[in-house]
């Protein structure tokens, strides 16, 4: 599974989630909201309209993929072999407060964006917790996420206070952006 099908099922069950506060105008709204959208429409408020509208057998798939997903991490980490996962925490450093869109790589990309690589396994039930570990270019934060079996959020913890020490002097250092 890529990493965009697990953020494709995050959303999907993120979004359903979010409609347990909706009245019934809005919902009845946004129903007729998502019948009038084009067949071909891919926008992300397309997207957002589908999922919060989605079918009750919808629902139960994403969430049978949920629990398939989370039998995957399972096994990965109860071989022994891995402790803790490091992944990306986004494609960038961190943006300016308030920002809305963020550059990579000269083209213009939505702050969601900047969510993939957290919602990996947020929606399966796994502890994580990001620590600094540089600066980009710009002086804002670099962090990297550490993920562990489900319930180690103390391991995590004791694990990112080992290692604050040994990153400190990492966390001041300025990673340039990749030149060409």
């Amino acid at each position: 599974m890529t990493q965009l099908t697990y953020c494709r099922l995050f959303e999907q069950l993120l979004h359903a989630t979010t409609t347990a506060t909706t009245d019934d105008d809005a919902g009845a709204a946004e129903l007729g909201a998502a019948r009038d959208l084009h067949m071909d429409d891919a926008s992300p408020r397309a997207a957002v309209l589908r999922h919060r509208t989605q079918t009750h057998c919808a629902w139960l798939r994403a969430n049978e993929e949920r629990l398939r997903l989370q039998q995957t991490w399972h096994r990965f980490f109860a071989d022994g072999q891995y402790d803790v996962l490091i992944t990306p925490v986004a494609p960038t450093a961190a943006i300016p407060a308030g920002s809305r869109s963020l550059m990579v790589d000269g083209v213009e990309r939505s702050f969601f964006d900047q969510t993939g690589w957290a919602n990996l396994t947020s929606h399966v039930g796994l502890p994580s917790l990001v620590m600094p570990f540089a600066r980009g270019a710009e002086g804002l934060p670099i962090g990297v996420p550490l993920v562990g079996p489900a319930y180690a959020d103390r391991s995590l913890l004791a694990l990112a206070e080992r290692l604050a020490p040994l990153l400190k002097g990492t966390a001041e250092g300025v990673i340039a952006p990749r030149s060409g």
